[in-house]
């Protein structure tokens, strides 16, 4: 797969990475600030409930979320990390 994206939001950045292994496909989110890192590992089959879940978070946050400008969002390649 190799397809990655990342956001940058205040001093932290958040990677989202497509991926497999022998186990199967996943996306990997890493919130790296300054030198520390910290990585999930979401497999395919747990997408959606996530991705569900996140977004009743968004709605709750709606209002607040709207006076906020965008994020900056780039697609990067997997070595440009």
């Amino acid at each position: 797969m190799g397809m990655s994206k990342v956001i940058r939001a205040d001093q932290k950045r958040f990677f989202f990475d497509l991926g497999s292994n022998n186990r199967g496909h996943y996306l990997r989110i890493s919130e790296v600030a300054g030198a520390d890192r910290s990585s999930i590992i979401l497999p395919l089959s747990g997408l959606k409930q996530f991705h569900e879940m996140v977004g009743h978070f968004v709605d709750i946050m709606k209002d607040r979320l709207e006076g906020m400008t965008g994020a900056n969002v780039r697609t990067v390649e997997s070595s440009q990390r």
